[in-house]
Formats: structure tokens, C-alpha cells, sequence
């Protein structure tokens, strides 16, 4: 997430010097101009979609680790569960909890982690 985030803020540092270069720059001329602009551009932005696929990828499997250690832990609190359990809670209520529950690891808290802490080291990257 952090070599992703320092290709994004970097990114636009550079889009930025670009758009704002006196005529004569210097480092735009020893790049071969525009076009040698433009391509370290395009490096940068290549750059963070790899890190972000990456970064993606192991939020990704750490919440399927996790996902799997819930649901365990979970399937053997409902199969330790009292017969008396069963007898008051219809199986319809136990299943509609079960599945809400998972649903909820598995698609919103993965996303809502991952925003959270790209969006906290981008912030820190930006004030820093």
C-alpha cells in the first residue's frame, strides 16, 4: 500500500512540474521534452497499478484467511451448541445469520479495510 501511494502522490507531483515548467527546463529538455515527459508519466502510473493490484492481492488473501478462521470458529460454536439452542432458534434464523454474517466479512469489511488504509497513508504521504 505504501509504494503504491508514494506512485500515486508522486504521479501527481510530477503531473504537476510538468504543467507548471518554464519553457527552458532543464529536466524536461534532458528527457528529450514533452514526449520523455509523458513517459516517465506513464511510468509512474504503471508503477502504482502494480503496486495496487499487488496490495490489492494480499488484502485480499489475509481476508480470506480471515473469512476462514470466522466461519470455523463459528460452524463449531453452532455445532457445540445446546440442543436447547436448536429447539428455541428455528434453523431458518441460525442459516439467515450464518450467511448474513460471512457476507458481510467477505464483501464489505475486506473494501471498507482496505479504503481505510489507503486512504490513511495517502494522507500522511500528502501532509509529509
Amino acid at each position: 500500500i505504501i509504494l503504491s501511494t508514494t506512485c500515486h502522490v508522486s504521479s501527481s507531483a510530477w503531473l504537476s512540474y510538468w504543467a507548471d515548467k518554464p519553457s527552458d527546463d532543464a529536466v524536461i529538455t534532458w528527457l528529450g521534452g514533452d514526449t520523455g515527459a509523458l513517459a516517465v508519466y506513464s511510468g509512474i502510473c504503471l508503477f502504482e497499478t502494480v503496486f495496487t493490484f499487488f496490495s490489492l492481492l494480499l488484502c485480499y488473501s489475509a481476508a480470506w484467511r480471515a473469512a476462514k478462521a470466522f466461519h470455523e470458529g463459528l460452524i463449531g460454536s453452532i455445532l457445540r451448541a445446546s440442543m436447547r439452542f436448536f429447539d428455541v432458534t428455528p434453523v431458518g434464523r441460525v442459516l439467515n445469520r450464518f450467511s448474513k454474517d460471512m457476507e458481510t466479512i467477505d464483501k464489505e469489511l475486506i473494501i471498507a479495510v482496505w479504503s481505510y488504509v489507503f486512504e490513511l497513508v495517502k494522507t500522511v504521504f500528502t501532509v509529509w
